[in-house]
């Protein structure tokens, strides 16, 4: 996996991107650009590993690309296991960042699956970003792509 990642242009010290939010949760600073850099090329990296896993035929398109935004950002950025429901239509992340960089790295999330063509249908989807440190309360909501007409 490392040398994947180096092959893509990852550095290595992408892969302590973990300890880097746990640090910066609990008081240490650290650039708050050089670490959303981090977490969108491990997200980029996680989204092709999910994606080359293959899909199951009898789910919808919406839910076999929830699994695998889960399963990409279980692996990067998540504190808990990446949660999904097909009945609210929402992707729930809990990630060790706040406000305005939560909503930064939504919107880098959402723009990592439209480079990768990964969309959720035609109904809407959201991607919930919660926080241990804001009470497990959404920090951060974005709009999942959907599948362009």
């Amino acid at each position: 996996m490392v040398a994947l990642a180096r092959s893509i242009g990852i550095p290595r010290k992408s892969f302590q991107l973990r300890s880097w939010a746990i640090c910066a949760c609990v008081g240490e600073k650290h650039e708050s650009e050089e670490l959303l850099e981090m977490m969108r090329g491990l997200m980029t990296l996680a989204l092709c590993l999910s994606m080359s896993a293959g899909h199951a035929l009898a789910e919808p398109e919406a839910v076999t690309n929830a699994k695998t935004l889960c399963r990409a950002v279980d692996t990067t950025i998540s504190l808990s296991p990446c949660t999904y429901s097909e009945e609210a239509k929402t992707v729930t992340v809990s990630v060790a960042t706040a406000g305005g960089d939560a909503r930064e790295l939504c919107q880098t999330i959402v723009s990592s699956l439209v480079e990768k063509q990964i969309y959720f249908g035609a109904a809407p989807w959201k991607l919930n970003l919660k926080s241990p440190a804001s009470g497990d309360s959404t920090i951060a909501s974005c709009d999942l792509p959907q599948t362009p007409h």
